[in-house]
């Protein structure tokens, strides 16, 4: 299906709803209408297939063993005890026995066939539960660390990832009609989508939040990131820098796509890197230069070196909007930034996060080198 074509039947689906329900009653075949799939992903479903089967299947001229993944919507990946519970039996009830954990904190289900879709989504509901926009052309599961309870921090900013999870949910009331109630739910409810209009998103959009100094979301490759300011004794939060243009929501393969770097906006300032990567340090994510009490916070440290840099090489002829470094301070960064190992940064070797860290490594040190 061309580009067009999908935002044109986004367009025409009466919210989301397709012929979804229809083709869920046509026990003459395991699958759901062609038609249907793409707004499938919206109720954060798959169609797939058996691979194993498709030759011997197909001699025998029969349809592939369709069967669904599932993926629910689980903002910061914390469950109740009575959620995971329901989580656990339905995968030895309606799936194929597994469960898989993905790498946006939630839960997908794999092996179930069409006519346990309801059964499953049903469970789901009655603790709690939904798969809406866990997939397709929507701000997707809302990543946040898992540890609500080390801190009010913690748990504050996992609230807030549950908050912003619901006010990016879709208006429709699809899910409920089709999965759950099996009817129109209310005539009366207002389902106009004032955030997404009538065609959604053109790709699917993620958001994560960081509480420093771990970042274990990667957070400087979401489209759009939250990086916590808790107050001096880690027992309130005061708000978030931001950074964005990540490009997790990129396609594959396009210059979005992949583990960009993001930039910055907030109490902290910006960052470039070079190479044409953006990139951002939060000045609560790094802070204090260590080893000199004269020296500039780290992130404005920094945020000067490159200007400096810029300007040494002809990229700008712009004062520095800062005080300038001196040597010393410098090399304060540089120590300060090297006595932070990689793990505080998150990510996987080559992702945004560790490609930031060494590009500010190696700035510092041609720059603190012969006081340059």
């Amino acid at each position: 299906m061309s580009e067009l074509d999908l935002e044109q039947l986004k367009r025409d689906s009466r919210g989301l709803r397709g012929t979804i329900a229809e083709s869920l009653e046509d026990d003459t075949t395991g699958g759901i209408a062609e038609i249907d799939l793409p707004l499938l992903k919206f109720h954060g479903l798959y169609q797939q297939d058996d691979r194993d089967l498709r030759a011997e299947r197909r001699e025998a001229r029969l349809e592939p063993l369709h069967s669904f993944m599932i993926r629910i919507r689980l903002p910061g990946g914390v469950a109740t005890n009575e959620q995971w519970q329901a989580i656990d039996a339905l995968a030895d009830e309606v799936a194929n026995t597994t469960l898989r954990i993905t790498t946006r904190q939630t839960i997908q289900y794999h092996g179930v066939f069409k006519e346990d879709l309801r059964t499953l989504m049903q469970r789901l509901d009655s603790v709690n539960l939904d798969s809406i926009a866990a997939c397709g052309d929507v701000n997707r599961n809302v990543v946040c660390h898992v540890q609500p309870d080390a801190s009010p921090v913690h748990e504050q900013t996992l609230n807030d990832a549950r908050e912003i999870s619901r006010y990016f949910l879709p208006k429709t009331q699809a899910w409920r009609e089709i999965w759950v109630d099996g009817k129109r739910v209310d005539a009366d409810v207002n389902e106009e989508e004032t955030f997404y209009g009538d065609v959604y998103m053109p790709r699917k959009f993620k958001i994560g939040i960081a509480l420093p100094p771990v970042n274990d979301i990667d957070v400087y490759s979401q489209d759009l990131g939250f990086i916590a300011i808790p107050n001096a004794d880690n027992t309130a939060l005061e708000g978030y820098n931001l950074v964005v243009g990540g490009g997790m929501g990129g396609p594959a393969g396009s210059g979005a796509g992949g583990h960009a770097g993001a930039g910055h906006r907030g109490g902290g300032g910006g960052l470039s890197g070079h190479g044409g990567m953006g990139g951002a340090v939060g000045q609560h994510a790094l802070s204090g230069a260590a080893g000199d009490s004269d020296a500039l916070p780290l992130f404005d440290t920094l945020r000067e070196l490159l200007a400096q840099r810029r300007r040494m090489i002809g990229e700008s002829e712009a004062p520095g909007d800062g005080p300038e470094v001196t040597p010393q301070q410098m090399q304060a960064a540089l120590q300060a930034l090297q006595a932070r190992p990689p793990r505080v940064w998150g990510g996987k070797p080559g992702s945004g996060a560790q490609h930031l860290r060494q590009d500010l490594l190696g700035q510092l040190r041609r720059f603190s080198d012969n006081g340059k």
